[in-house]
């Protein structure tokens, strides 16, 4: 119990700080799509600066088109799940930014979520140690 308790703080701190983390990166590469983007009433969409609204994946199997889906970042909760799969390093692919800016801040949010993640694993495996002199 007193390994738990002495890594309560590091656990808690490390949720805290991913959870501004994603708010912030989610909220700054929606907005960074956005830039140049039209949205089109019509289609309730964003349309890119190349005239496309966002870019499709198809995803085959035998010629059998199994999945037809937009991976543009259309809005903020569309954007915070990136940001979540993001820091996570998982990178399913189902969202991407599209343009160069989104694409920085992309690259930027990995390296963010891969310190703090680094960053407060440490802080948890000296709680541990200490408890192991116990």
């Amino acid at each position: 119990t007193k390994t738990i308790k002495r890594s309560i703080y590091p656990v808690l701190m490390f949720f805290q700080q991913a959870c501004i983390i994603i708010l912030f990166s989610g909220t700054v590469v929606f907005y960074a799509e956005q830039t140049g983007s039209t949205f089109d009433k019509e289609t309730n969409q964003w349309v890119l600066p190349d005239g496309t609204a966002g870019s499709y994946s198809i995803i085959c199997d035998n010629s059998d088109v199994l999945m037809l889906f937009n991976t543009a970042i259309s809005n903020i909760p569309i954007s915070l799940w990136w940001a979540v799969v993001t820091i996570a390093t998982v990178g399913y692919g189902d969202m991407v930014p599209h343009t160069e800016i989104g694409k920085i801040c992309g690259g930027v949010v990995i390296l963010v979520g891969l310190l703090v993640r680094n960053f407060n694993k440490n802080k948890v495996d000296k709680c541990l140690e200490i408890s192991q002199h116990w």
